[in-house]
């Protein structure tokens, strides 16, 4: 039996309710320690009363002076009932209606707790006599019984009698499934409260939800479940001349999207939704649909990547400034790598400034959609651009020599510019020209700024993976072809040389092994920019987080390894002796007196080991020339 006996409160129905305590004040004040004495005002919390036979006792058995001059504790059970003492309760608006005549028999316990404020969803039962029960011995006695163990905790349920004299149950659900069976109704405040004067929620009882006052509303007399949205951060009156919506008879909320144009339909377990209120402030009074917006909460996978990100950005500027500072941008190669770090650093940066701030405006939310396409887009481009550089460089034999190499050099990097900025602006624009005009089918039209500040993954929509992964992906198959066909063609060199006897084996050799440490780097590239951001981009495809705990948290790790990217680059690019070498010398050259000392050294050591006076004679010269 799925209806809800009324447990063994309604098992005693012929008890007589407040048969041993009465009542020290009148019904709505409660006694209060006031200065030197207890006094009867009125309660703030109408949540808690005491259902007794005569109230209002000091007043009425003493004289006007009588003193109260001992308390006790008293513990009883509390009987859950849905509405206020003298209220009955109104089935179709969910709400208390005023009842002084009502019949309290039912109630055994002298304290009565009002209604379910702490409950997420309520659904209401309405008795309809015996038939709806089970009956069973308790103590010997013949007593209604309660089959269903989870209405055991009065916190869990209510009971009241309707204004057709029949029992109500209202009882608290958990989660959504409820909903399949029955319409839900998302309401503002919680259960017994309503707007007064702003949205603020207070105890007013007898405002419920009336789907009646509305147009919009699908079939507003059947029966409902009512959700009581209290995960509301900020929350705005839509007026009908403002905003075009509807609620079907299922419970989906349809929204017109100016900027979309298309309806936004949102399903009772969306938490960026609607709610109806009664609110009443000066000239205005009644029900209103609401705009909600729940409170923002950082994803677990941004909340562990904040830090790495935080640090990448760090040494990204690091990087920078040791190739600006050491010239190392005075070749091709050092140019790339700067401008990948620049793009790098500013993707993080929105990201950082993303997680930081989660309420954005719409035009905030609009802009960091956009950056974070463009700067993305930007260094997956350089780093195509830095893999094909590395390409042209070390995986083939054509070496770029001659009187005109410099020139060469500036028309490859005006290329490389165009390319490594040129396809992410290109993108952006395509994407924001299709998102400004809606000129697309749904399946591929780009919706963002909506929901959440990127690309919406909706059911049907294809747009993301179409205009930012599929682009991102075609760029890490090129850069891992790149990059194999490169180690590749080094071990080939490699192979070769060692089998060169010949004269010309000692050029090659010293050619390949000037070329070793920038093989090495390679390798070192591959792993941080091949095979971790292959996983990124095809994880891209897929919502990882809502495939269960291992594949969220294997996607937090690889997430934290790919936001690490910065730093991987510092310790890459800069923590080797290569540039301490090169920040001694630049020292050197900016205090010639003090390290002159350790030229002289220099020199001494290298005639102490058998060097022959003539280089030693060119190591002095070339010294007097750059300290003198």
């Amino acid at each position: 039996m799925y209806l809800i006996a009324a447990t063994l409160i309604v098992s005693n129905a012929l008890i007589t309710y407040g048969n041993h305590y009465s009542k020290c004040c009148k019904f709505g004040e409660s006694l209060t320690w006031t200065n030197s004495s207890y006094e009867c005002v009125e309660s703030n919390n109408k949540r808690l009363q005491i259902a007794a036979n005569e109230s209002n006792f000091v007043e009425n058995n003493t004289d006007g002076d009588g003193v109260i001059v001992s308390k006790r504790p008293v513990t009883e059970n509390y009987f859950p009932k849905c509405c206020p003492l003298s209220y009955t309760y109104d089935s179709v608006l969910h709400s208390c209606v005023n009842n002084p005549e009502v019949d309290y028999s039912y109630i055994k316990e002298n304290f009565v707790k009002v209604g379910l404020p702490r409950c997420k969803i309520v659904v209401d039962y309405e008795l309809n006599g015996t038939t709806d029960f089970e009956y069973g011995l308790i103590n010997g006695t013949d007593e209604l019984k309660l089959k269903r163990n989870s209405l055991q905790d009065p916190e869990t349920f209510c009971i009241d009698k309707s204004e057709k004299g029949s029992f109500v149950i209202r009882e608290c659900k958990g989660n959504f499934e409820v909903c399949e069976d029955v319409r839900c109704v998302k309401k503002c405040c919680p259960d017994g409260q309503s707007f007064i004067n702003r949205a603020v929620c207070f105890d007013t009882y007898t405002h419920g939800v009336n789907l009646s006052s509305f147009d919009y509303v699908e079939k507003p007399e059947e029966p409902y479940a009512i959700i009581y949205n209290r995960s509301c951060s900020k929350i705005y009156m839509m007026k009908e001349d403002k905003y075009t919506f509807n609620l079907d008879d299922k419970g989906v909320f349809s929204l017109w999207q100016n900027d979309t144009r298309t309806f936004l339909k949102a399903n009772v377990s969306d938490l960026k939704s609607y709610c109806i209120e009664h609110t009443k402030k000066k000239n205005v009074e009644g029900y209103f649909f609401f705009m909600c917006f729940p409170e923002k909460h950082i994803n677990a996978k941004f909340a562990y990547t904040a830090w790495p990100k935080i640090l990448s950005c760090v040494c990204l500027v690091l990087t920078v400034a040791v190739y600006l500072i050491l010239n190392e941008t005075r070749n091709v190669f050092g140019k790339i790598l700067v401008n990948y770090c620049v793009a790098l650093f500013f993707e993080n940066a929105v990201l950082i400034y993303a997680q930081l701030s989660l309420d954005p405006s719409t035009a905030d939310c609009k802009f960091r959609s956009f950056a974070i396409i463009f700067f993305a887009t930007a260094s997956f481009s350089w780093s195509n651009v830095m893999c094909c550089d590395i390409w042209w460089t070390f995986g083939s034999a054509k070496r770029t020599v001659g009187a005109h190499q410099r020139k060469r050099d500036l028309k490859k990097l005006l290329s490389y510019f165009l390319y490594g900025w040129g396809v992410p602006t290109v993108l952006t624009l395509v994407i924001l020209f299709f998102y400004t005009y809606r000129i697309l089918p749904y399946p591929i039209q780009p919706i963002m700024a909506v929901k959440k500040c990127f690309f919406e993954r909706r059911a049907g929509n294809y747009a993301h993976a179409l205009f930012f992964n599929l682009p991102h992906l075609v760029i890490q198959l090129v850069n891992t072809v790149l990059f194999i066909k490169t180690i590749v063609y080094c071990l080939k060199v490699k192979n070769e040389i060692d089998k060169i006897n010949d004269t010309t084996k000692d050029d090659k050799n010293r050619r390949f092994q000037k070329d070793k440490e920038r093989l090495f780097l390679i390798l070192k590239l591959s792993v941080i920019m091949g095979v971790s951001f292959m996983f990124e981009v095809v994880s891209a495809f897929f919502d990882m987080s809502q495939m269960g705990d291992i594949p969220k948290y294997i996607e937090i790790v690889w997430d934290t390894i790919n936001c690490s990217q910065g730093i991987f680059i510092f310790i890459i690019f800069i923590c080797k002796r290569k540039i301490y070498r090169d920040f001694q010398l630049k020292f050197r050259h900016l205090h010639p007196r003090s390290l002159s000392t350790t030229s002289i050294h220099t020199q001494s050591t290298i005639a102490s080991n058998g060097t022959s006076m003539k280089v030693l004679k060119s190591v002095t010269e070339i010294g007097r020339t750059k300290f003198n």
